[in-house]
C-alpha cells in the first residue's frame, strides 16, 4: 500500500508538472501569435505604405507629361502639399539638383554597339545617378554612374531601337528626379512610412521661323523716336510696335488698313497715316482716329508721309499730291497734282516735300505750295522717295536709283549724283555732320563732311523703308518682313533673330537668345537627335558673321546649349528641310535643287554633279545611310534625273532614283517615311506624301506597295475644307510599319484652319481606314496657315503655322495654345518634341521602409 501510495503521488507531481508545462507552452504561443499578428499588420501597412508612394510616382508622371497643357509643370512646380489615396497619403518633391540638364553634353568616349551595357563618356557631370539618356534618339535607362560611364545600361527603351553610335555623339537627358513619400494612416502619425524616387523624363520642344523679334512680320514702313527707350513703327495691314529701350512689342490698337508715316512732338503726341480708309492717327495715350482732326476716317487718297512742326502745325501729304493741313484741326489742301512722298518742315513757314520725277521738289512759304524754287530741278529725272531738312538753309532729298540732291540755301537744290543702284526710301540727319539713308535690298549709306556717302554692312537683304537717329551712336532702320536693325555707333545689327520657340515640358519661351549673331536669316526646318544633338536648316543672306559663312544657307546644330553655325555650310541657296538619321548622317534640301549631306565632318553639297534636279525641294525624310526620300516642284528640264514632268519625288539608296505619282503639275510639300516594320524586309513598309491641292482635291499620296515600288493616290474631294497641305506626321502605334494614326496641316481656308486626321474620327474612335477633315475656326486672332505639325504620341501633337500660331491635340481637340501668337508674330515653320513618347515605365528606388 505505500508503494501505490508513492506512486499516487508521483503521478500527481507529474502532472503538476505537465500543466505547468502546457500553461508555459500556452503563454508562448499566444505570445508568438500576438507577436506574429502585431508583425502582420505592421507590415501590411508598410505594403499599404509602399503602394500609396508608388500611386505618387504615377501622379508625378501624369504632372510633368500630360497631354492636357493647363497640368503640366516644371519640375520645381511638382506640388508639395501632403495628397490623401487610398489608405494614407504622400507628399512629393524633386531632388536638389535637379531637373538634371546638362548644358555640357557628354560625349562617347568610343563608338558602341547596340548590345553594349556601359556606356563610356568624357564625363558624367550633371547627369542623375540614375536615369535615362538619349543617344541619337536611342532612349537608354542606366541603374548607376561612374566619373566616366553609365552602368547597368538597359537599351532601346520606350519604343526606340537600340543602334550603334559613334565615338564623339553627344549625350542628352532633361530628367526630374521624384520623391514621392507615404504615410499609413497619414504621414503625420503613421504606422507604415515608404520612400520612393523615381527619374522621369520631361519632353524637350523647338519651334523655328522666321525673323520677328520686332514684334511683328509685316513689312514696317516707318519710324519715329522720340528718346532712346521710345520709339514707335507703323507696319502693313494697321500694325503698331513700340520700343521701350529693350524690346518691341506690339500695341494693342490695330489700324484699318497699311500705316506708311509716323512723326511725334514728343512722348505724348504722335500721328500717323497711311490708307486712305485710316484717316490720320493719334497718340496721347492710346491710338485713336477721333482725336483732335476735324476729318472723316475716309480721306480722299493714301497719306505716305506727316510731318508735325508742333501739337498745333503740321502737314501730311499723299498720292496725287493731296495733302492735309494742321493748325488745331485739319484742313484739306494740294500742293501737286503729283504724287507726293515726304514732307519735311525746319519752321512754321518752310516746308518742303517730293515726289514724283515730273515736278520734282516743293516749298511750302508759309501761304502756298511753289516749285519755282526748285531752279534747275522741275524734273528730278527719278522719283525722290524722302526729303530731311537740317534746316531752312540746309536738307538733302533722295530718290530711286540712288538719286541723292543736296541743298546749300536758296534758290536752288543740286544734284550730287548717284550713289547706288538701289532705290533710297528715306534719309535722316541727326546733326549736320552726320547723314544716314536707307534702301532697298538692305542698303544703308552714311554721310560725313570727311567722307561723302559710303556704303555701310546691313546684314540683311530685306528692302529698308525708314531710318531714324535718336543720336550719331543711336540708329534705326526698319523695313520688310518686320526687319529692325539698330546703329550702336560701331556697326549696323539686327536686335531681331530668327525666331526659336523651346518648350520645357510645362511652357514656351523665346530662345532665340541662344542663336548667334550670324543666325540673321529665316529658319525653316527643324530635326532633333537628343536633348543635345539637333539641326536647323534656313535661308541664305549675305554679311554673315563667322562662322555663319556669308551667302550661305544658315545650318545651325543645337550642342545641348547653344544653336551655332556649321561653318562648313556648302549652299548658297535656301534650305527648306532638315532630317537627321544620326550624328554622323544627315541631309538638307532647298531651293535650285540643292541637296546637302552631312557625314559627322562636314557638309557637302550633292546634286552639282550629279544633276539630280534644277527645281525647289520642299522636304526630305532620311530613314537610314542608304535610305533617303525628298520631295518638291515638278520637274521639267531635260537630262536630270526627274525630267517627266512630275512633281518630284527622289530616293536615296546609294544613289538617286525618280518615283513618280503621275501627278503632273502639283508640288509635293512633306513627306513622311516609315523604317521596315516587324516583316524587316528590304524597302519602307509606309509612306505619306502631302501637297498642292488640285481643284478640290486635296493632294495625298501613300507608299502602301513597296514590292511594286507604288505611291497610290488618296486624295480626296472636299470642296469646303480643300486647301494647300504643307506638312505630314504619321504614327505607328501598334509597331507594325504601318501608319494608323497621323495628321496632315495646311493653308487657312474660309477662316478655318486646314488639319486632316488619318484613319480616326476627329475627336478620337475606331480605325476609319480614310482621311477626314478635322479644320475648324479658332478665332480672329488665330487664322493663320499651318506649316507644321509633330506628333509625340496619338494624345500629344502639336502645330505651328504664321503669325506665331501654336496648337495642341491633348487626345480630344485641338486648341490654341495660351502662349500662341505671345511668344512672336513671325511666321513658324518648323515643330520637332523629344521625350517620352509613352507612359514612362516607373524606375524607382526605394530609399527607406
Amino acid at each position: 500500500m505505500l508503494f501505490l501510495k508513492n506512486q499516487s503521488g508521483v503521478s500527481i507531481i507529474a502532472a503538476i508538472f505537465i500543466i505547468v508545462i502546457l500553461a508555459f507552452m500556452g503563454m508562448v504561443f499566444l505570445t508568438l501569435f500576438t507577436s506574429t499578428s502585431v508583425t502582420s499588420i505592421n507590415e501590411f501597412q508598410s505594403t499599404r505604405a509602399l503602394y500609396v508612394a508608388e500611386g505618387g510616382l504615377e501622379r508625378s508622371i501624369r504632372y510633368f507629361t500630360s497631354p492636357t497643357l493647363t497640368e503640366r509643370v516644371a519640375c520645381a512646380s511638382i506640388p508639395a502639399t501632403n495628397t490623401a489615396l487610398g489608405q494614407g497619403e504622400f507628399s512629393l518633391g524633386f531632388e536638389a539638383g535637379s531637373p538634371f540638364y546638362s548644358t555640357t553634353a557628354a560625349t562617347l568616349s568610343g563608338a558602341i554597339t547596340s548590345a553594349d551595357t556601359t556606356i563610356s563618356v568624357n564625363s558624367t557631370a550633371g547627369y542623375a545617378s540614375y536615369g535615362r539618356i538619349m543617344i541619337d534618339r536611342e532612349m537608354i535607362d542606366y541603374t548607376g554612374i561612374t566619373a566616366n560611364s553609365f552602368t547597368g545600361v538597359l537599351r532601346g527603351r520606350d519604343g526606340t531601337t537600340a543602334a550603334s553610335h559613334a565615338s564623339g555623339t553627344r549625350v542628352g537627358q532633361d530628367q526630374c528626379t521624384v520623391s514621392s513619400t507615404s504615410g499609413v494612416p497619414s504621414l503625420a502619425n503613421y504606422t507604415g512610412r515608404r520612400q520612393v524616387r523615381e527619374g522621369v523624363q520631361i519632353q524637350e520642344g523647338w519651334i523655328v521661323g522666321n525673323i520677328g523679334g520686332s514684334a511683328t512680320n509685316e513689312n514696317i514702313n516707318s519710324i519715329y523716336c522720340t528718346a532712346a527707350n521710345n520709339c514707335w513703327a507703323v507696319a502693313d495691314n494697321g500694325v503698331i510696335v513700340q520700343w521701350n529701350g529693350s524690346s518691341w512689342s506690339l500695341n494693342a490698337y490695330t489700324a484699318s488698313n497699311n500705316l506708311f508715316s509716323i512723326h511725334c512732338t514728343d512722348a505724348n503726341n504722335c500721328w500717323a497715316v497711311g490708307d486712305r480708309t485710316v484717316g490720320i492717327l493719334y497718340w496721347n495715350g492710346a491710338w485713336s482716329t477721333t482725336a483732335p482732326n476735324g476729318l472723316s476716317p475716309n480721306l480722299d487718297q493714301d497719306m505716305y508721309s506727316i510731318f508735325m512742326i508742333s501739337t498745333t502745325s503740321g502737314w501730311s501729304v499723299g498720292n496725287t499730291g493731296d495733302g492735309y493741313r494742321f493748325t488745331g484741326s485739319w484742313t484739306g489742301s494740294d500742293p501737286s497734282n503729283q504724287d507726293l512722298m515726304s514732307v519735311h518742315c525746319p519752321a512754321v513757314g518752310n516746308c518742303w516735300a517730293v515726289g514724283a520725277s515730273s515736278r520734282g521738289i516743293y516749298y511750302w512759304n508759309g501761304a502756298t505750295w511753289s516749285n519755282a524754287v526748285n531752279t534747275g530741278l522741275t524734273s528730278t529725272a527719278n522719283n525722290l522717295n524722302s526729303v530731311f531738312m537740317l534746316s531752312t538753309t540746309s536738307g538733302w532729298a533722295v530718290g530711286n536709283n540712288g538719286r541723292v540732291y543736296r541743298y546749300s540755301g536758296a534758290p536752288s537744290w543740286s544734284n550730287t549724283g548717284t550713289i547706288t543702284g538701289e532705290d533710297l526710301n528715306e534719309v535722316h540727319c541727326p546733326d549736320a555732320n552726320n547723314c544716314w539713308t536707307v534702301g532697298t535690298n538692305g542698303i544703308i549709306f552714311r554721310w560725313t563732311p570727311a567722307t561723302g556717302w559710303v556704303s555701310q554692312t546691313s546684314n540683311t537683304t530685306e528692302n529698308l523703308n525708314s531710318v531714324y537717329c535718336v543720336s550719331s551712336t543711336d540708329c534705326w532702320a526698319v523695313g520688310d518682313n518686320g526687319v529692325v536693325l539698330h546703329w550702336d555707333g560701331v556697326s549696323w545689327s539686327s536686335n531681331i533673330a530668327p525666331v526659336v520657340l523651346r518648350w520645357n515640358g510645362a511652357a514656351w519661351s523665346n530662345a532665340s537668345g541662344l542663336l548667334p549673331a550670324g543666325a540673321n536669316q529665316n529658319l525653316n526646318s527643324i530635326s532633333m537627335l537628343s536633348y543635345a544633338d539637333g539641326w536647323v536648316a534656313g535661308d541664305t543672306g549675305g554679311n554673315g558673321i563667322a562662322p555663319c559663312t556669308n551667302n550661305r544657307a544658315r545650318i545651325l546644330n543645337w550642342n545641348g546649349a547653344a544653336w551655332p553655325c556649321n561653318a562648313t555650310s556648302p549652299s548658297n541657296r535656301d534650305l527648306n528641310s532638315v532630317s537627321m538619321v544620326s550624328a554622323n548622317y544627315g541631309w538638307a534640301v532647298g531651293a535650285g535643287g540643292s541637296i546637302v549631306y552631312w557625314n559627322g565632318i562636314t557638309l557637302a553639297e550633292q546634286n552639282g554633279a550629279q544633276n539630280i534636279t534644277a527645281r525647289e525641294l520642299d522636304s526630305v525624310y532620311a530613314l537610314a545611310t542608304n535610305e533617303v526620300w525628298i520631295t518638291g516642284r515638278n520637274e521639267n528640264q531635260g537630262g536630270r534625273t526627274c525630267a517627266n514632268g512630275s512633281a518630284i519625288i527622289l530616293r536615296y539608296t546609294g544613289a538617286w532614283s525618280c518615283q513618280n505619282t503621275g501627278a503632273a503639275t502639283r508640288r509635293y510639300r512633306s513627306i513622311f517615311m516609315f523604317p521596315d516594320g516587324t516583316d524587316i524586309g528590304t524597302v519602307p513598309d509606309d509612306g505619306w506624301i502631302v501637297g498642292d491641292r488640285a481643284g478640290d482635291n486635296f493632294s495625298i499620296y501613300r507608299w502602301n506597295n513597296p514590292t511594286a515600288g507604288q505611291w497610290n493616290n488618296q486624295s480626296f474631294l472636299d470642296a469646303t475644307n480643300r486647301e494647300r497641305l504643307n506638312s505630314v506626321y504619321m504614327l505607328d502605334t501598334d509597331g507594325n510599319g504601318l501608319g494608323d494614326d497621323g495628321w496632315a496641316v495646311g493653308n487657312l481656308r474660309n477662316n478655318n484652319l486646314t488639319i486632316l486626321r488619318w484613319n480616326r474620327p476627329c475627336a478620337g474612335g475606331a480605325a476609319t481606314g480614310a482621311w477626314v477633315a478635322c479644320s475648324f475656326d479658332p478665332g480672329a486672332a488665330s487664322r493663320q496657315n499651318l506649316n507644321s505639325v509633330f506628333c509625340i504620341n496619338s494624345n500629344d501633337c502639336w502645330a505651328a503655322g504664321n503669325g506665331g500660331l501654336i496648337i495642341h491635340w491633348d487626345g480630344t481637340s485641338w486648341t490654341v495654345h495660351p502662349q500662341s501668337g505671345v511668344l512672336t508674330t513671325a511666321n513658324l515653320n518648323g515643330v520637332y518634341v523629344i521625350g517620352p513618347k509613352q507612359r514612362p515605365q516607373a524606375m524607382w528606388r526605394e530609399v527607406f521602409q
